[in-house]
């Protein structure tokens, strides 16, 4: 980590308090982190089982994950939103929200569209829905976390339509740690960007396609985030592929967006690149779920206790 570099930025983020007209006064903010399964992780490309992605929020909302030990250091609130898990949650919690689920896990991508229409437009709404849930509880900042097995093929695949990029090109390590699911990924991106190429598709029609409810939340939030001017700290990759989706549904939801690090995958720089942001670090991180987030939450934080 160049925490050189990161303290140096406090500067950049100083400016992106002012230029959003967040007022002089202590900050106060969350991590939402947006929850679904994916039909497309029963291929088995992931560190996970598929259709896993209970267990992992179990895991948070017990404090058992880095990212939810890394909230209760910072005494600051994670929220974890179920818009599409396969399974409900087994126990009530203060911090699940369950009331915007748009779907009961996503169709398998290699097999045809992922979601319906209604299904995409409900997901985006759940995430505009939840930024005013938090801005209603007085939060002048928010984090944007992920957990979603599979759900990294979903945004490898939305990368090569959006940037225009060849699989070789996006196609990383995802939740592998081992590197030996590389070709099988590599595989099946280019087994959908074929199917995809003849087609013309609005982002609607590709996130119907092989969108995922948990990334096309996000993309929701940052939209609603925009529009009651609140910044969003982004995670890692697949939070970086769903501000582009935020992007190409309006260009003026960029403003709101910092970019906490850059991760080992390695189309990250790309997207960033065509969003107009420089990450705050280099974490080099394979985990997601928010945990990156947070910190570039407290960055934020420090850098308006310093403006203040």
């Amino acid at each position: 980590m160049d925490l050189h570099g990161s303290l140096g930025n406090i500067g950049l983020l100083q400016d992106k308090l002012k230029r959003l007209n967040i007022a002089l006064e202590p900050l106060d903010y969350a991590l939402m982190v947006f929850a679904g399964d994916n039909g497309v992780s029963r291929e088995n490309l992931s560190f996970y089982e598929p259709m896993s992605s209970c267990s992992i929020v179990v895991s948070h909302l017990t404090g058992r994950s880095p990212t939810a030990r890394l909230m209760q250091r910072l005494n600051r609130e994670e929220w974890i939103i179920d818009v599409g898990l396969a399974r409900d949650i087994p126990f009530d919690s203060e911090r699940l929200i369950t009331g915007l689920k748009a779907v009961q896990g996503t169709g398998n991508i290699l097999e045809g569209p992922a979601l319906s229409r209604e299904q995409v437009v409900k997901s985006l709404h759940a995430g505009e829905a939840a930024v005013e849930m938090m801005a209603g509880r007085g939060k002048s900042a928010l984090g944007l976390g992920e957990i979603g097995v599979g759900n990294t093929l979903s945004a490898y695949a939305l990368t090569v339509e959006l940037l225009g990029l060849p699989p070789s090109q996006v196609v990383g390590w995802g939740s592998d740690n081992s590197g030996d699911l590389f070709e099988h990924r590599l595989r099946l991106v280019t087994s959908i960007a074929r199917r995809q190429k003849d087609n013309s598709h609005h982002v609607l029609g590709m996130l119907e396609e092989v969108g995922s409810s948990e990334l096309i939340a996000m993309a929701g939030a940052i939209l609603g985030a925009c529009r009651l001017n609140i910044p969003v700290m982004l995670d890692g990759f697949v939070s970086a592929v769903a501000a582009l989706v935020a992007y190409h549904l309006d260009d003026r939801s960029a403003r709101v967006l910092i970019a906490p690090t850059l991760t080992r995958e390695r189309a990250h720089l790309g997207v960033l690149n065509e969003l107009g942001l420089t990450p705050l670090m280099n974490l080099n991180l394979g985990y997601g779920e928010g945990l990156a987030a947070g910190l570039g939450l407290f960055l934020l934080e420090l850098a308006n206790d310093f403006r203040i």
